[in-house]
């Protein structure tokens, strides 16, 4: 006998939390947060121009000359040169621009989506918001991801891409060639770690004019540096406390915001030449255009800098006209919120590193009302304004 077939209903299935992966994966922020520390004031936010003007003044440690006594009748020449202050360098930079793009379809509408009760099916002004909140979110995080990406590059390389990928153009922060070593002998060959170290703290000391007090390590560099006898046997002395790595190893107060950040700290560095270093690693990574996982922080390389250095952000304006009032009114009915508004993102770190002035949101229908696009833009540059307090060890393995 044939059973006439019945709707399935609220108890003829059980319907579990959606999982969604992407709000699992924290987005990093911790370069970011070290512009953040070492800036001097909140960001510049440049909405209205498509350059920023930097002026910059070096410094140097020159002493005061000593001359004979006596009436002066002639030039002094070479012997004593007039100092000529407010001499300064102007650089301008015009903003890069990163966009990212999604669309959402009419057919899409008729559909349920994840999470969405069968006992209690949602309009399709309900699932456009639902799926448009999804899409938003990931593209946030893109963005904030080539921001980290672009701010560990910065300060790494004293040099920014414009346009990913591309030597020209780049914002060039001018740092001193003698900042970029490359070591010796590698340190999973019998290199001279401590040494190697110390010759970028001497740099950091003799062009940025600051002591460093920060080493942040590629982990390939950090395992190969305590893996080399010479340098555990300086941890392994219990009568010289030049190391101390692992457990036992107690962070300083003045460097526990790198920890907020995501950095991992590892332990203390006191150099043969007298330097103090915290020393961090920091596993963070991007998936690049090809798919390929890569650190932000390359495992051959180790970042030695001045906590004290300055470094400065700035956000420029997007690639569109502005926002008009239905535009606006548009997006917060497709939407449910303004486009002033950051959609909620996980973050690896403290979230306050981000500020919704970073972001340009906008959305615009096509001809037939069949698909809306939405664009996310953003416009940054990560400038190590004191590009001379940070010294680059790369070739380390």
């Amino acid at each position: 006998m044939a059973i006439t077939p019945v709707t399935q209903g609220q108890y003829g299935r059980y319907m579990d939390a959606y999982w969604d992966e992407r709000d699992l994966i924290a987005v990093p922020t911790g370069f970011q947060a070290i512009f953040a520390k070492l800036s001097r004031g909140a960001p510049i936010y440049s909405d209205d121009a498509s350059i920023v003007d930097i002026d910059i003044i070096r410094g140097n440690e020159r002493t005061a000359k000593l001359m004979p006594r006596g009436p002066i009748t002639r030039s002094l020449g070479s012997v004593q040169e007039s100092l000529n202050e407010q001499k300064f360098t102007e650089v301008n930079r015009a903003y890069p621009w990163g966009v990212e793009l999604f669309d959402l379809y009419a057919g899409q509408l008729n559909k349920r989506v994840r999470g969405e009760l069968v006992s209690r099916p949602l309009s399709r002004q309900e699932r456009l918001r639902v799926l448009a909140a999804g899409a938003m979110k990931e593209t946030v995080r893109r963005c904030v991801r080539l921001m980290e990406r672009l701010a560990a590059q910065s300060m790494r390389t004293g040099k920014q891409d414009a346009i990913l990928g591309e030597a020209s153009p780049t914002y060039d922060w001018s740092r001193n060639a003698n900042l970029t070593i490359t070591v010796g002998t590698k340190w999973d060959a019998s290199g001279d770690v401590m040494g190697d170290i110390d010759t970028a703290c001497n740099r950091v000391r003799q062009y940025g004019h600051m002591n460093p007090d920060v080493a942040v390590f590629g982990k390939s560099a950090l395992a190969a540096a305590l893996s080399d006898s010479t340098f555990s046997s300086i941890a392994d002395n219990r009568r010289l406390g030049f190391l101390q790595f692992g457990m036992g190893a107690s962070l300083p107060s003045k460097h526990a915001w790198m920890v907020d950040a995501g950095f991992n700290y590892r332990g203390e560095i006191i150099t043969h030449q007298g330097y103090t270093l915290s020393a961090f690693t920091y596993n963070e990574a991007y998936d690049n255009s090809s798919g390929t996982y890569t650190p932000y922080m390359p495992v051959d390389e180790t970042l030695i800098f001045s906590s004290d250095a300055r470094c400065d952000r700035y956000f420029g304006p997007s690639e569109t006209m502005p926002l008009m009032s239905a535009q606006r009114q548009f997006y917060a009915d497709a939407f449910g919120m303004t486009a002033d508004a950051v959609p909620s993102v996980k973050y690896q770190g403290t979230s306050s590193v981000i500020t919704p002035e970073m972001f340009h949101f906008d959305a615009y229908p096509n001809a037939d009302a069949s698909v809306i696009t939405h664009r996310t833009q953003v416009a940054p540059i990560f400038g190590t304004t004191h590009v001379d307090s940070f010294a680059l060890l790369d070739g380390c393995v």
